[in-house]
């Protein structure tokens, strides 16, 4: 039986991300069709907290290792606010924004906060949980309310009751970490070519790009992504907001046919229409870097997991990677107001062939310092300049007391966070610089509705 372990190189990671705040929490809520009492909210999480290990588990203070809790006060996780202010999704998303969590050792990195009784935000470290895990925390607890005869072990008397007791869930083993179930690495030759292409000098690495991708856009890159210098921007992440693009069920299903006509997927049309509404704000001719997370549970070997760990499940971890791949300035392209399909396509093809390989780039965290290479980055203040992150639909099965869901984190230059339901799709936008979100919000719907209205 174990209960704590080492914590590995990407965790390492997350851990110097916040310690040094360089990265806050991430958020998902979802609107619920029945009241969340405190004692129906007590069920549901009990009943999940003795399913779930790695919702027990949290991080020592100094980053060496995680362990499981002895035990949680339903207090200690869950907060209940009356605040008719916060039924604005903008308003509750921005209030919460720069929250963060503190690595104690005694208590998890993930919390609730239960608003109005009908918004319930699920808030966590990405140290030991990706957005899939959020998104999934919801259609679990949806389950559980949906299942109110289950049996609960713990009872609701007030906020100070047990919701989570350790010994009430023999046999109960910390769950592995990421890289003991997932292979992050590369052939010898992939990493000599990616390290060389790191350190070697830039028209050298120019040559080597220009020479592998011939493609019509390639050609126009120029190998100088966008910076906060060169842009003028800056960064301000307690001062960051977000504002809110919902699409409707109707509308979505209309985008949706029209990339599979266009062979693309929604990920990479957001993607292109994000890059075509900087081309409006931003006047440089540098490439832009997108980075698209990746969930990769499809890499998890599931049988390794379940010899380490008997109650082991993908439901909850730290199972993502990304695609960084580079495009040229829209204002290098001779596209009209309308959608280039063509230019769609280039982005989604560059996404899409970097999916299978995604693993690799979070294996090259083992080679450094995490602590150095975020201090690095802080000191250079180094910013990516657009991620789309897209956590797809909330399953119908997961979904019974679901109305809507919303999920956002800090934001990159420009950062789109995508998460649908039967209600639609929610676009979560946010800028590094403040004053640029209103006008990259209005750029972006502009193009978009330009899409929907061609569709009717």
């Amino acid at each position: 039986m174990s209960f704590s372990r080492p914590l590995d190189f990407l965790e390492k990671y997350y851990f110097w991300r916040t310690k040094l705040n360089y990265y806050s929490n991430c958020r998902i809520v979802a609107e619920y069709n029945l009241l969340l009492s405190e004692e129906t909210v007590f069920n549901a999480l009990e009943r999940m907290l003795r399913t779930f290990p790695q919702l027990c588990t949290t991080i020592s203070r100094n980053g060496d290792n995680a362990h499981l809790i002895h035990s949680l006060l339903f207090k200690d996780v869950v907060e209940f606010i009356e605040d008719d202010c916060l039924n604005d999704p903008e308003v509750m998303l921005n209030k919460f924004h720069n929250d963060a969590f503190e690595f104690s050792g005694d208590n998890v990195v993930w919390k609730l906060k239960v608003i109005n009784k009908k918004f319930l935000m699920f808030y966590f470290d990405h140290i030991l949980y990706d957005g899939g895990s959020g998104k999934n925390f919801h259609e679990e607890f949806s389950k559980a309310l949906a299942s109110p005869d289950g049996k609960s072990i713990l009872k609701y008397r007030n906020s100070d009751s047990l919701v989570f007791q350790r010994s009430n869930c023999e046999p109960y083993n910390i769950m592995p970490s990421p890289s003991q179930i997932i292979d992050y690495s590369s052939s010898w030759g992939g990493l000599i070519y990616t390290f060389f292409m790191m350190l070697a000098p830039s028209f050298i690495t120019k040559f080597i790009r220009r020479m592998f991708d011939q493609h019509p856009y390639a050609k126009l890159l120029s190998y100088k992504r966008l910076s906060l210098s060169s842009t003028g921007l800056i960064s301000d992440h307690i001062g960051s907001r977000c504002k809110v693009f919902h699409i409707p069920t109707y509308d979505l299903k209309g985008l949706l046919k029209l990339c599979t006509k266009n062979g693309v997927k929604l990920t990479s049309l957001i993607a292109t229409i994000s890059q075509m509404s900087l081309g409006n704000i931003i006047k440089t001719n540098e490439d832009t870097k997108i980075d698209i997370p990746v969930d990769i549970r499809k890499f998890i070997k599931e049988d390794k997991g379940k010899a380490l760990s008997p109650k082991f499940s993908n439901v909850f971890g730290l199972f993502m990677s990304a695609v960084q791949v580079d495009v040229p300035s829209v204002n290098k392209l001779q596209i009209d107001d309308g959608l280039n399909w063509n230019f769609v396509s280039y982005v989604h093809n560059k996404i899409h062939n970097e999916i299978p390989f995604s693993p690799r780039l979070v294996g090259l965290l083992k080679f450094v310092d995490p602590k150095k290479f975020v201090m690095d980055k802080i000191k250079n203040k180094e910013i990516g300049n657009l991620e789309v992150s897209n956590l797809g639909v909330i399953s119908p099965q997961g979904s019974a007391h679901i109305v809507n869901v919303w999920f956002d984190q800090p934001p990159q230059m420009f950062s789109i966070n995508v998460i649908s339901s039967s209600a639609g799709a929610n676009l979560v936008m946010r800028t590094c610089d403040p004053s640029m979100l209103d006008r990259f919000h209005s750029e972006f719907v502009k193009l978009t509705n330009g899409i929907l209205s061609s569709l009717n």
